[in-house]
Order: structure tokens, then sequence, then C-alpha cells
């Protein structure tokens, strides 16, 4: 085979590997929301007056899963997601 047969061939097993990835990422994002929620909020989280000081376990477990996700998770899922889809722009015929 020549390399240009070969690369569609692992362009398209890298895309399903991205696609397969973006799967499993969606699933400990789910798993982990699943844990945030089953812990009630504490006094700590409920009251502005009791965010003095460090956090009790709860609410540091709980805004750690919320930050991790929002700010990490999310924004990893996306960009997998993109670039296992992207396709480069076509330029005119030449």
């Amino acid at each position: 085979m020549t390399e240009a047969a070969i690369e569609p061939k692992l362009i398209a097993g890298a895309r399903e590997e991205m696609r397969a990835a973006v799967r499993d990422l969606k699933s400990i994002r789910y798993r982990l929301l699943g844990v945030k929620e089953s812990i009630p909020p504490a006094a700590q989280e409920t009251s502005p007056g009791d965010l003095d000081g460090d956090p009790d376990v709860e609410t540091e477990i709980r805004t750690v899963i919320a930050n991790g996700i929002q700010n990490c998770l999310d924004p990893l899922i996306d960009d997998f997601g993109t670039a296992a889809e992207y396709q480069p722009a076509r330029h005119g015929s030449r």
C-alpha cells in the first residue's frame, strides 16, 4: 500500500478513537455528577457567612467536582469532539 492509501485509514481510526474518548469522558462526567449530587450541600455552601476558613469535606468535594467538570472536562470533551469531526476548508480546485 502506498502512503496515500494508508493515511485515510489512519485518520479514520484516529477519528474513531477520539469519538470513543468523548464517550468515555462523558461517562466519567456523569459519574462525577452523580457523586456530587449524592452529597447534600453543607451549611458552608448555603450560608455565605460560613465561607470563611477552610471548607468542610462536603463543600470541598462538591466544589472540586463542579470546577473540574466546568473548567477541564467539558472543554476537553468539546475539543476532542471538534477534532474528531474536523475538516479543513477546501481552497478551490487546482
